[in-house]
């Protein structure tokens, strides 16, 4: 028994044609990778050449003599079947009649024959990058004729055959590849198919009739207005679809292979670069003149050089193939095809010099580029020792005044008198607020310090800094307000560092979130809720995120966060520092009117990042804030963070606080809603509340209304609050 992989059903058509030419009355199993169903035409005539489909899960269940897989598709997934089927002999196929063979990342030794579809194609990087001491490999050469029928046989076996419909007028236009995102042949920005076919081939007036064929697989999303705008002459435009009609769940027979054996009629001229189907049409339609890619047409579009070489290279040698005749199995290019060979002709030298003056322009343009870096980083740096010096001078005058002796006297007094009397509380707490105005000062004299010591500086701030690894669930402390990262992140969000309960929720937010990007992903998306005013998404935007931002504008909490400034008013507000350009916040940040009681289902498993900044304590009450948690992590995708922030009431375990418009969390209702969450899976770990308070900002409780005073302890209506950041991570 011998097993044959396929990716697709394309695919299993053309290895019934290799099983019929050299299968010999051998057995065969067929597996299709995508999970597509043969059908009852396939099934029929596999059923004459002893193939059996069968399903992906009982591929194991044999030991098989022969394991026949592509060469080309999903490496990993190869890989995996070398490595779980007992098997004795390895065939590698090629990707269609293009007859691409690309390797595998490691070459099992049970490697022993090749299977080419049409012609046999020399690749010397193939055959180079097979180990030494390997037996010469055994190449089968399966004719087109061969393939021809196979199509044939299926067509004659579907109830719904067509006749030809071609006519020496026509113009079909195939474009498979081109211009696609995220591929080798990606155009430009703003540069489209439809630009270039315009650019290519509506000057020419050789035809009447455009047959268009849009590749389900390769969608441009154009449409009948798009091609008579490039074409306003012909007398018709017809779709491929129409003029085939559908095969109901036998797709493939209106596929181009398929049309272009079973029609004896063809059409005036083709154009569409795909080099099986070039092959295809110089083979078959003899009588078609086939309309060539032109360098000077097709350079302008491309995002890649590397592209255009490809194009020259493939078209040159499907030139000298249909110039030669197709009589010939074997066929070698002096050119290097898609990338395969790789020995130098003149042609490649010429391209690889061309490429070695550009890298060299654009080394030359990032050394210049690093030099006005340094120059401004120098200016940054002289501009940092002015401002110190100003400061340091401030400083003096008032470690100098009598008003700064006199606070120090009178704390010395408040301190020795009995604390419980409601009216020497407070004056304590005014004096300590002169001496904390003061402490502030020293807190920006220290950051200046830091900017000016720190050379490497500004290429952290260009390139983002790595998250420090020691982030988890915690309350605020004063340590979180000295180290490096804080002072970068409040750069970034155009927020001057100061000690405040609000920067350390944002620096926990914008360290969580950038742990996700030192792990290497790319388009990674953030959800926000409550997001009022904040320079949240503008940071996270920033840094590569595509931002979804939400807040709810109605009912009676809106009005209270729109009495205290808070709501935002319009998505502009997002960016109201100025942290984005207009480019970056149109294509970076979307916003929409949520209710945090209320999540979409939609929405569960696609960010990669939820955050939330003091906002489930102001959702309804106690109970809400906490499903709203349990609700949010849907969201996240697997390896994903949610950061969530809250006030964490501290002077009593005893007494709930929770009212609709105010919440506070005590210890317990949080250890207890971790747990829940650790044993649902999600990754969390406990806090600790050290009352110690090391820090001599620590030891100060700010009281209402506190604003901008600097702070690490606030007392609100008569209870002491911390702030607390509650980090949830999703198994990968």
């Amino acid at each position: 028994m011998n097993l044959v992989v396929c990716p697709s059903r394309l695919f299993a058509i053309y290895l019934l044609s290799y099983v019929r030419t050299f299968g010999n009355g051998r057995k065969f199993h067929f597996v299709i990778l995508d999970s597509s169903e043969p059908t009852k035409e396939i099934l029929e005539l596999a059923a004459k050449y002893n193939v059996v489909f069968i399903s992906n899960e009982k591929k194991s269940e044999t030991k098989y003599l022969e394991l026949i897989i592509h060469s080309y598709s999903e490496f990993h997934n190869q890989q995996k079947y070398i490595s779980s089927i007992d098997f004795k002999i390895l065939t590698l196929y090629s990707d269609g009649i293009r007859n691409g063979f690309y390797g595998l990342p490691k070459i099992d030794k049970k490697l022993k024959k090749l299977i080419h579809f049409g012609l046999f194609l020399k690749e010397t990087s193939f055959e180079m990058s097979i180990p030494s001491g390997f037996a010469e490999l055994n190449h089968e050469v399966v004719e087109l004729h061969h393939i021809k029928n196979t199509w044939f046989d299926l067509q004659q076996l579907s109830e719904n055959q067509k006749g030809d419909v071609f006519n020496a007028t026509d113009l079909v236009i195939v474009m498979r590849y081109w211009g696609l995102p995220d591929s080798i042949y990606e155009f430009k920005e703003d540069l489209s198919i439809l630009d270039y076919l315009k650019q290519e081939i509506s000057d020419l007036h050789c035809f009447n009739r455009v047959i268009y064929r849009s590749d389900p697989r390769f969608d441009h999303h154009i449409d009948r207005k798009d091609l008579i705008n490039i074409f306003p002459n012909v007398s018709e435009i017809v779709f491929w679809e129409d003029m085939f009609g559908s095969y109901g769940d036998f797709s493939e027979l209106t596929a181009p292979e398929s049309v272009i054996f079973n029609s004896t009629d063809s059409p005036g001229y083709f154009f569409g670069f795909d080099s099986s189907l070039n092959i295809l049409v110089g083979k078959e339609w003899e009588k078609t003149n086939i309309i060539w890619p032109q360098p000077e047409n097709f350079r302008p579009f491309f995002k890649y050089s590397r592209s255009c070489q490809h194009v020259e290279e493939q078209t040159t040698w499907m030139k000298t193939f249909n110039e030669r005749g197709s009589n010939n199995i074997l066929f070698e290019p002096n050119v290097s095809g898609h990338a395969i060979e790789q020995h130098l002709t003149e042609m490649n030298l010429k391209l690889y010099e061309l490429e070695r003056d550009a890298l060299v322009q654009e080394r030359d343009a990032l050394v210049q580029e690093r030099d006005a870096l340094v120059q401004e980083r120098d200016a940054l740096n002289e501009s940092t020792r002015v401002s110190l010096d100003r400061l340091s001078k401030e400083i003096s005058l008032i470690k100098d005044s009598n008003a700064y002796k006199l606070a120090r006297r009178l704390l010395r007094v408040f301190h020795l008198l009995h604390k419980g009397k409601t009216g020497r509380k407070l004056q304590y707490a005014d004096v300590r607020g002169f001496l904390d105005l003061y402490r502030q000062q020293q807190f920006n004299s220290l950051r200046l310090r830091n900017l000016v010591s720190n050379e490497t500086f500004l290429l952290k701030y260009v390139n983002r800094p790595t998250s420090r690894s020691d982030w988890k669930s915690e309350v605020i402390s004063e340590k979180r307000f000295l180290e490096s990262n804080f002072f970068l992140w409040m750069d970034l969000l155009r927020d001057p560092p100061r000690l405040h309960s609000k920067q350390f929720q944002n620096y926990a937010i914008m360290e969580a979130a950038n742990s996700i990007l030192d792990l290497g992903k790319n388009g990674v998306k953030a959800i926000g809720f409550g997001v009022g005013v904040e320079p949240i998404p503008a940071g996270l935007a920033k840094l590569g995120y595509k931002v979804l931002a939400t807040d709810f504008l109605e009912g009676d909490i809106a009005l209270d966060w729109k009495n205290s400034n808070q709501l935002l008013s319009s998505p502009e507000d997002l960016n109201s520092r100025g942290i984005l350009t207009e480019n970056e916040f149109i294509n970076q940040i979307k916003f929409m009117s949520m209710d945090m009681n209320n999540i979409p289902e939609e929405l569960n498993n696609e960010f990669d990042f939820v955050w939330s900044s003091c906002a489930l304590g102001h959702i309804g009450g106690y109970q809400n804030g906490l499903d709203f948690i349990h609700r949010s992590v849907k969201l996240l995708k697997p390896g994903g963070i949610a950061l969530h922030t809250t006030e964490l009431d501290v002077s009593s375990e005893d007494s709930k606080f929770d009212f609709p418009t105010l919440s506070l969390y005590r210890e317990s209702d949080i250890k207890a809603l971790l747990d829940t969450l650790k044993s649902e899976g999600y990754l969390v770990e406990h806090f600790r509340i050290d009352h110690k308070w090391k820090g001599k900002s620590e030891r100060f409780i700010a009281r209402e209304p506190w604003g901008d005073q600097p702070h690490i302890r606030i007392e609100v209506l008569g209870r002491e609050v911390l702030s607390l950041a509650i980090r949830i991570e999703r198994p990968c």
